[in-house]
């Protein structure tokens, strides 16, 4: 005889409870209270004698019990949204790509039209989002990261190293000069998640800088920031590529270094075989080659010392 099953709700509460890591935002997603799904999980806790959870405040962390049983559900779910949901083909078909704005509009849309043009029964949605969170299961869920790490608990692929520039006008370079120690900090501009450090670091100056021009979270409205004379700035090369190429930027300083982060496309593991996100993996890790390529002619600007000892992390 085969044992009883918890409520499938709980275990649906579950599971987006431990992928976004709070209780609030699987409520949010569920269209629940905070309440009500603090009581499904108590209800499964007490149904399987697990605590599933270890709680910090709003924040809550899966215990080794939690993992396993997460581990174990994916799939099932997944195959009983497929067989409830007559739309569940649909849903396979339709791609959304989370990613920085700056991303998007530099890495993504200059190339998104061959993947349009290849694929065209994938329905393809970009969403910026600033906040690395856990994908959902059901819909075709892709991300494109910037950072030092992936997420172990999704499947990553590097797609590539990018670099740290400091640009501005070519009226203002030649006002400031090209050294750094005579730089004013206010004509300095400032990213709110990519302090100067790494670039700073990775050559021999004389004084540390001093950074206190105008602050933006992100790199596109930096950018355009620069372009403007607002100051000059810290920027990934692939976001001031296309102004260095056609003359709106100038390199502030002959110093190119390698960056600390790379670029990975995350998805979910247990959706690497949906046919929209297969696709897009192996088209987009082609389509970025071309970035190493365009990356690479500006290293010879830079000096012996670099932040990384070579491209693998």
């Amino acid at each position: 005889m085969r044992k009883r099953l918890p409520p499938l709700f709980a275990l649906q509460v579950f599971e987006a409870a431990a992928r976004h890591g709070k209780f609030n935002l699987a409520a949010q997603e569920l269209k629940l209270t905070q309440s009500v799904v603090s009581r499904q999980i108590k209800q499964l806790e007490d149904w399987s004698g697990l605590c599933l959870f270890s709680r910090h405040g709003p924040r809550v962390e899966l215990t080794k019990e939690g993992q396993d049983l997460l581990g174990r559900l994916n799939a099932p779910l997944n195959a009983l949204h497929a067989a409830v949901y007559s739309n569940a083909e649909v849903e396979q078909k339709t791609l959304q790509i989370n990613t920085l704005a700056s991303a998007a509009l530099t890495l993504l849309l200059p190339q998104l039209e061959e993947f349009r043009l290849a694929h065209p029964d994938i329905r393809t949605s970009i969403q910026a989002d600033y906040a690395l969170t856990s994908l959902p299961p059901q819909l075709a869920t892709v991300a494109i990261r910037f950072t030092s790490r992936p997420d172990p608990t999704l499947q990553s692929h590097l797609l590539f190293t990018d670099r740290f520039v400091v640009v501005g006008t070519a009226e203002l370079v030649k006002k400031l000069g090209k050294n750094p120690a005579k730089w004013p900090a206010s004509q300095l501009l400032r990213h709110t998640n990519m302090d100067w450090s790494a670039w700073t670091s990775s050559q021999d100056l004389a004084t540390q800088l001093e950074v206190d021009g105008l602050e933006f979270n992100d790199a596109a409205i930096l950018l355009d920031a620069a372009k403007r004379g607002l100051g000059i700035g810290i920027s990934r090369l692939s976001v001031a590529w296309e102004s260095l190429e056609r003359g709106e930027l100038v390199l502030a300083s002959n110093h190119v270094c390698i960056s600390p982060l790379n670029f990975y496309l995350m998805y979910r593991y247990d959706c690497a075989e949906n046919p929209a996100i297969r696709a897009f993996a192996e088209w987009v890790i082609e389509a970025t080659k071309i970035w190493e390529n365009r990356l690479r002619k500006y290293d010879r600007k830079s000096t012996k010392k670099s932040t990384k000892n070579s491209l693998k992390n």
